[in-house]
């Protein structure tokens, strides 16, 4: 078990609103919905299959109505969430109608979606699950860091045997929109491999993610 080092990562970030360390990705004002900006790595062709994957986040903002979307991935895509092709995973917070907070499960570019409402100033501990050439996937939202409180359970089908080469720490949705903001951290991901690169098994930590709208 060893903290990813994302200095080993390929940062895009044309508004240089990105700051990267050894176990941390710090963002601020970053315009999630107005530019290409992620952090990933490649870990070469079909590396992913089974996924066991905890992270923890926290939102300390009120949300709008300019949709942010900032979240992890894993894809065979290089490019920010509006441009993932059908069989790319992610998970992501954004806001939803009113003002609501929601974390968003996800196949493709919106092909399939599963959501559920979370409230600020509030932790939450994801597993995301997937076994190794399963169509489908699901992500069970915890609220205690040993995971016995369920939240809820979100599901996506339609991966068919997809496996994965990239793994995004960060990613945003670019739809031109300049005005919503990104503030947060992400911190210790925690990568462990059962036996790569077939059938990898992943488990990573998200400390602190928290999100401001402006």
């Amino acid at each position: 078990m060893a903290i990813e080092n994302f200095t080993t990562y390929t940062e895009v970030d044309p508004g240089a609103d990105i700051t990267i360390t050894a176990s941390k990705i710090d963002c601020e004002d970053l315009h999630a919905r107005g530019v290409d900006a992620y952090v990933y790595k490649d870990f070469t062709a079909d590396y992913f299959d089974a996924l066991d994957t905890i992270y923890e986040w926290q939102l300390d903002s009120t949300a709008s109505l300019d949709y942010p979307i900032c979240g992890i991935a894993f894809a065979n895509t290089v490019n920010d969430i509006s441009g993932f092709s059908t069989t790319d995973l992610s998970a992501y917070l954004r806001s939803g109608s009113g003002s609501v907070w929601r974390v968003y499960f996800m196949r493709g570019t919106f092909t399939a979606t599963d959501w559920m409402n979370i409230s600020n100033d509030t932790i939450y501990y994801p597993l995301l699950e997937r076994a190794s050439g399963n169509d489908g996937a699901t992500l069970k939202v915890y609220d205690d860091s040993i995971r016995t409180s369920l939240v809820d359970t979100l599901s996506v089908a339609g991966f068919g045997t997809e496996k994965w080469r990239y793994l995004y720490g960060c990613n945003v949705y670019n739809s031109a929109n300049a005005t919503p903001l990104f503030d947060g951290f992400i911190q210790n991901f925690d990568l462990q491999e059962a036996a790569p690169p077939s059938g990898a098994s992943v488990s990573v930590v998200m400390q602190h993610m928290r999100k401001m709208m402006s």
